[in-house]
C-alpha cells in the first residue's frame, strides 16, 4: 500500500488516513523518512513515497511467522481410455509413508518463482500466474514421465504439521493423462499402477488416496 504525507507515533494513530505499522522507520523500504517533534513533546515519522515499491527479492522478513506454510500441491491423473488413474509406489527408503502408494505431486518452492520474469504486473505486485500448474506439470513429468493437461480440477485439500513440526497446506487436484509411457523416478519410487476405484482397493495407499481416485473418475465420466 502506498502512503503519501501520514505521520505516525509510537502512542497515538496517524494524524490522518491509515495508521502506520509501529516499526523502526528506516524499515519502511520505498518510503523517505523524516523524524519531527510535536508540541507535547512526543515523535512523529512523516512517510512519503518516492517512486516504485515492488519487491527486488522473496524475502520472509516482514512475514507473520505464524501465517507461514510449505504449499504442496497432489495431482491424480485420469487416463481416458481406460477411466484408470496413476499411483506410484514410494521407495521404502523415503522418511514418510515409505512403501506406499502416492499420486504425483510437490512443494512450490522459491526457485519457481523467478522475480526477474514474472507473467505480469500487478501494480506493484509481482504475479507467477499458473504456478501451481507449471509446478504439477513438472513434478508428473519427473517423477512418472508423462505428460499432464493443463486444465486442473479441485478435489479437496488438507492442512497438516509434520513430525518436524513444520506446517504444511496440502491442495489435491485432478489432471487428464495426455502422452507419454510412465517411468517411475528413480530412487524415489519403484512401481506404479493404473487403477480404477475397485482396484485401488487392493493396493496399500496413503490414506486418502483411495478416496481421490474415486472422486477424479466421477469428476471426469
Amino acid at each position: 500500500m502506498m502512503y503519501d504525507n501520514l505521520f505516525s507515533t509510537r502512542d497515538r494513530p496517524c494524524t490522518y488516513g491509515i495508521k502506520l505499522p509501529e516499526r523502526n522507520p528506516t524499515n519502511n523500504k520505498g518510503l523517505k523518512t523524516t523524524v519531527h517533534e510535536s508540541s507535547n513533546g512526543r515523535c512523529f515519522y512523516l512517510y512519503v513515497k518516492i517512486g516504485d515499491m515492488k519487491a527486488n527479492k522473496i524475502s520472509i522478513e516482514n512475514a507473520k511467522q505464524d501465517k507461514l506454510f510449505y504449499f504442496v500441491a497432489n495431482v491424480v491423473v485420469f487416463r481416458e481410455s481406460d477411466k484408470r488413474c496413476l499411483i506410484l509406489k514410494r521407495s521404502e527408503s523415503e522418511k514418510v509413508h515409505p512403501g506406499k502408494f502416492a499420486v504425483p505431486g510437490g512443494k512450490l518452492e522459491w526457485k519457481d518463482l523467478d522475480i526477474t520474469k514474472p507473467t505480469r504486473m500487478n501494480g506493484d505486485v509481482i504475479d507467477f500466474e499458473n504456478s501451481v500448474e507449471d509446478l504439477l506439470k513438472r513434478e508428473v513429468m519427473e517423477e512418472a514421465g508423462i505428460v499432464i493437461d493443463n486444465k486442473l480440477h479441485y478435489i479437496n485439500s488438507v492442512a497438516f504439521i509434520r513430525p518436524d513440526e513444520t506446517p504444511v497446506v496440502l491442495v489435491k487436484f485432478a489432471a487428464k493423462y495426455i502422452s507419454g509411457d510412465v517411468v517411475p523416478e528413480a530412487g524415489a519410487f519403484t512401481d506404479f499402477a493404473w487403477v480404477n476405484a475397485e482396484e485401488i482397493k487392493n493396493y496399500d495407499c496413503i490414506q486418502g488416496v483411495h478416496e481421490e481416485v474415486a472422486e477424479t473418475i466421477k469428476i471426469f465420466c
